[in-house]
């Protein structure tokens, strides 16, 4: 008779959850789990019920005055496409709205949203002007530090900052300029490595050091804290839920990722990046 069982590469973390999800809760007291189809929360709930819940994740650019060129371009283009991809799920992207990507860098965020949205406009932001060739007559390219660049820039429907903020020198001043950019029912998205999943953890205990920004990892200058990116886009009016995407890999397995059972129960824990999206609702234009 055929062997009806799941590949082993899924039986063993799948059977890890079943009989060690203590362990993943005690790691992690503080974050959300599901049961599939409901979802619980241990400790302080950090969203509310009108929370977006959709798969997440980046393409990273560094958008600060400081930096040079030479440490900006290893960051091009390393933001998987299932980040990409969450982030413009997160968007709620719809035909005839003005796209604003802060950070970025080729363009491949704004490519998919001119072939697949049919946006009213595009620009987008970066320290040095690397769009690819077909997208130079769609998108505004706006060149320059991002503290020196987004105050020039207009408002618009749809604001970007995809794998950015790890990158820049300061992230929170920016943050709060591009917030003030979202226009009444826009939405700002920012994606940034999920420094609180199970890797993140294990390798802190470990190693003394976060995954995402190793000593070697040098595009990668400031770890960002999903509480503080709240913080601050509250004060700036907008209303603030958050979702996770970009499978991460399950640590001591040789690259193996979580499947589904596990990332449904703890989303918090086995996905790579942090999606936030500010909404400003009517009324609370700056």
């Amino acid at each position: 008779m055929a062997d009806r069982r799941q590949p082993r590469c899924y039986r063993r973390p799948m059977a890890t959850a079943q009989r060690h999800g203590w362990l993943l809760r005690y790691l992690a007291p503080d974050v959300e789990f599901r049961q599939c189809g409901a979802t619980r929360y241990r400790g302080a709930r950090q969203s509310s019920s009108q929370d977006l819940r959709v798969p997440v994740p980046p393409h990273a650019h560094m958008t600060s005055a400081s930096p040079t060129a030479a440490r900006q371009r290893p960051s091009q283009g390393i933001s998987g496409r299932d980040i990409q991809a969450a982030a413009l799920d997160a968007a709620g992207a719809r035909p005839g709205l003005d796209w604003l990507d802060i950070g970025c860098g080729t363009g491949a965020l704004l490519r998919a949203v001119r072939d697949r949205h049919e946006p009213s406009s595009l620009r987008g932001t970066d320290v040095i002007n690397w769009l690819d060739e077909d997208l130079l007559g769609d998108v505004e390219a706006v060149t320059g530090p991002a503290e020196v660049a987004l105050p020039t820039v207009s408002s618009a429907d749809r604001v970007l900052m995809v794998e950015v903020m790890e990158h820049l020198e300061s992230p929170w001043t920016i943050l709060r300029a591009a917030a003030r950019l979202v226009r009444p029912h826009g939405r700002l998205v920012v994606t940034t490595p999920h420094v609180a999943n199970l890797r993140h953890r294990l390798e802190l205990v470990v190693r003394g050091q976060l995954t995402s920004f190793r000593p070697d990892n040098q595009p990668h200058l400031t770890p960002v804290l999903p509480h503080v990116v709240r913080t601050i886009l509250v004060e700036e009016g907008l209303s603030v839920s958050t979702r996770y995407g970009g499978v991460d890999l399950i640590p001591l397995t040789g690259g193996r990722r979580w499947p589904s059972g596990i990332r449904c129960r703890f989303p918090a824990l086995t996905h790579r990046s942090v999606v936030m999206i500010g909404i400003r609702n009517e009324g609370t234009a700056r």
